[in-house]
């Protein structure tokens, strides 16, 4: 059985929210344990990121989430300018091997 106490919540109290950010505490039995916590909820984090960015692009935060006027402006505007449609058109332009990044 592995040390890590990683479920959302982890549990009562061990996380906080301010308005812009959230608090997270871990209890593990080892170092490895923890950081295999923390690695999740670094995750788990960053794909909520990446699915809001996500409906922002495609201009559907007001199919998803309550109506709010900035969740209107901001679908609004990305439907205007075609963010979505225009990713998707430079995504299958673009070669993988000009696309890949050097390393250094």
């Amino acid at each position: 059985s592995s040390g890590i106490n990683a479920e959302w919540p982890l549990r009562p109290g061990s996380f906080t929210r301010t308005m812009h950010l959230t608090y997270l505490a871990a209890a593990s039995s080892s170092p490895n344990d923890l950081y295999k916590a923390l690695g999740w909820m670094h995750a788990k984090d960053r794909y909520v990121q990446i699915c809001l960015m996500r409906l922002v692009a495609q201009g559907r935060l007001t199919e998803t989430f309550p109506y709010t006027d900035i969740n209107f402006y901001f679908d609004s505007v990305s439907r205007k300018y075609r963010f979505h449609e225009r990713s998707l058109k430079k995504e299958k332009s673009t070669d993988c091997d000009s696309a890949l990044i050097p390393l250094l």
